[in-house]
């Protein structure tokens, strides 16, 4: 529908959806998942992040994006943030 590239973020992230993957509970389209590399060749557009951190652990992927010291990302002016919290 929207046509975005999805990028795991977060070692229990991407490790879980694997596993979901290899059981069968996950079912991801063929050119769909991509590893954060892709984000030096896909535009802003063209990407949706699931990643880790929403309660705001200290070095979680969420945290460091927050402070502008993730080695891969940084959130800009217009991104959209969801949280899903306990």
């Amino acid at each position: 529908m929207y046509n975005r590239k999805v990028i795991l973020n977060g070692k229990s992230m991407i490790a879980n959806a694997q596993i979901a993957l290899d059981l069968g509970y996950l079912n991801i389209p063929p050119d769909t998942w991509h590893k954060i590399d892709a984000l030096k060749t896909l535009a802003d557009h063209q990407i949706v992040m699931i990643t880790t951190g929403s309660q705001g652990e200290p070095m979680s992927a969420l945290s460091r994006m927050a402070a502008n010291e993730h080695k891969h990302f940084q959130i800009k002016k217009g991104d959209t943030i969801v949280l899903s919290s306990k």
